[in-house]
């Protein structure tokens, strides 16, 4: 197994945010993250890893897209990443019009394209049932994001949720 993804990982508010689907890097690069706010802040595109320290799961940078132990290079770090406390899902246009809040097995099946993208593994089946495991006992909220006419709406719905207080 590689741990790597094909999605994008943030830190908004302090929360470490992985996300999948349909415009990920635009809405959160451009809509999201506040320039002038330093604790808001991409830790990397495309390609993430992720690890497991004390019963938390960190998404780690993955510069080289999963190909370090191919070249015998070091693997990504944790001290380079941020524990996962959001993982979201971003729909197509053609997908689901609310945003809802995931089970498990409901989040995987939703971003099946993510977790299962080619470039990193060909067993689909092991890489769910990773990606299950990775998420199951951790304190990570899962989210399905809809499809808005405008970069700024999903900004907003998004916002809303990390900037919640709770």
């Amino acid at each position: 197994m590689t741990k790597c993804y094909y999605g994008d990982a943030f830190v908004i508010n302090g929360k470490g945010l992985v996300v999948f689907g349909c415009g990920k890097t635009r809405v959160i690069t451009d809509k999201v993250i506040l320039k002038e706010d330093k604790n808001n802040y991409r830790i990397c595109n495309d390609s993430i890893c992720f690890d497991e320290c004390d019963g938390k799961l960190y998404v780690v940078p993955d510069p080289l897209q999963g190909f370090s132990a191919k070249f015998n290079l070091p693997e990504p770090n944790i001290k380079d990443g941020h524990v996962v406390d959001y993982m979201f899902y971003l729909n197509f246009p053609e997908e689901q019009k609310k945003v809802r809040e995931l089970d498990i097995d409901k989040f995987v099946q939703v971003s099946e394209f993510n977790i299962n993208y080619p470039m990193f593994g060909n067993n689909n089946l092991d890489r769910t049932n990773e990606m299950k495991n990775l998420i199951k006992n951790k304190k990570i909220r899962l989210f399905s994001i809809p499809w808005c006419d405008t970069d700024d709406e999903r900004a907003r719905i998004i916002k809303s949720i990390l900037y919640n207080k709770e």
